[in-house]
Formats: C-alpha cells, structure tokens, sequence
C-alpha cells in the first residue's frame, strides 16, 4: 500500500509542476446572471401583469422543479430565467390572452465554487454575482506561502468532458497585469498546486499531517529530494 500511495503522490507532484500550459485563448468578459442555470434552492420572484393571482415568489425544490399555478409541475434542468419565464408565458396563453410575465431571482442558492490546494481556507463557496479567479482566491483567504501562483489549475464542466485551463496569476498581484484573472462560471474548481521551491520545514509540517499515516518520514526525505530534481 505504502508503494502505490507514493507512486500517486509522485504522479500528482509531476503532473502539477512538469506539464507545460496548454494553449488557452482567455477572456474577461463577464458572466451574465441570467445565462446561470436555475437550480435546487433558488428562490424565484414571478410578476404577471394585471394577474396578481399568479404573481408569487416560489422555490426551486431539491429535485429541480417548481409548481406553478394552472401550468403545474415546470422541471427546471439546463434551463435560465428567460428559458421559465418563456416557459410560463406559453403555459399562462391557454388561459389568457397575452400574459406579460417577468420572472427574477430573488436568492440564489444553486451557484458554487470550490477553491483547494495552497490557499489559507479551501472550501466549496456559494456566490451570488459573477466572480474573478482572484476574487474566489480572497474569499478563501488568500494563497499560502507555497503556493505556484504561476500555475493555477481551472477545472470547468462536466466530469466526462471537462475544460481545464491553466492560468498565471503572479502578475494580477505583482504588476497589475489582469489580462488572466478570468471570470468564474458556477461550478468551476479552482487547484492552486505547492510550489516546488517550497520551504523544506513547511514540507515536512504537511507531511507530518497528511502523508504521515501513510508512509514514514524517511519516505518524505526521498520524496522532497526527487521534488528538488522537478
């Protein structure tokens, strides 16, 4: 067990700091809430004209659906505000003539990010706005002393399909270049990998808590010297 566990963590070390950047053409421009999909939690405000019968403020349930009255059930998979209230308003036409319908999000609940590796506080975070990458990083307190700020990993899509972006950050902080700080998309997971200068006492302060039951620190001295060749 002790051999395969420092096979994956060489695999992963390698992977993070001798893989150059992969061409990616990046853009700032903003994501637009209502582009977001709707989703479990989101609380929706629905105003139609004249009909304040049908004018509510309802919640998506945790299976993704919402009940609306003389529509029913409105399964809300893969679909935004205009997509609902488009689907409203075709559903509110066999009962009036013209229904003018405007539909907006009172709380967001659906929209996450999850921010891991050399940051103070990695966590999974709820947003309520579109975010920058240098954003999502001060939400979780900012890098640690090893972090490769020339390296972050941005992870979009769906598992069998993901995006993976590779984006350097060094100068956004340092000489206000923000050409790569990228706008989020919900779901996104941003990895910020260890730098291969790290601290040797850090190292060994990691390693102490996560490789330790695992391995024994004189597998930790071979693995910081094959770090060292990287």
């Amino acid at each position: 067990m002790k051999r395969n566990f420092i096979f994956i963590f060489l695999f992963i070390l390698s992977c993070s700091h001798t893989l150059p950047p992969p061409p990616v053409n990046f853009s700032n421009k903003p994501v637009v809430i209502k582009e977001f999909f709707l989703g479990p939690g989101d609380e929706l405000n629905v105003f139609v004209w004249r009909h304040p019968d049908l004018t509510l403020t309802t919640k998506v349930d945790p299976w993704g659906r919402i009940f609306y009255p003389l529509i029913g059930e409105i399964q809300l998979k893969k679909m935004t505000v205009l997509d609902l209230q488009k689907r409203i308003q075709k559903g509110l036409s066999k009962y009036l003539v013209n229904p003018q319908v405007t539909v907006s999000v009172k709380t967001y609940r659906n929209l996450k990010i999850m921010v891991l590796g050399e940051v103070k506080k990695p966590a999974v975070f709820p947003i309520d706005r579109p975010i920058t990458i240098t954003e999502a990083i001060s939400l979780a307190g900012g890098f640690t002393l090893d972090a490769k700020q020339t390296s972050i990993i941005v992870i979009r899509g769906n598992n069998q399909n993901p995006t993976i972006l590779r984006l350097n950050l060094k100068g956004a902080l340092s000489k206000a270049d923000f050409s790569q700080n990228i706008y989020l998309q919900p779901g996104d997971i941003v990895y910020i990998p260890p730098s291969i200068i790290a601290n040797l006492e850090r190292f060994f302060k990691r390693f102490e808590s996560i490789l330790r039951p695992f391995v024994d620190l004189s597998v930790g001295v071979l693995i910081w010297r094959r770090v060292e060749e990287w």
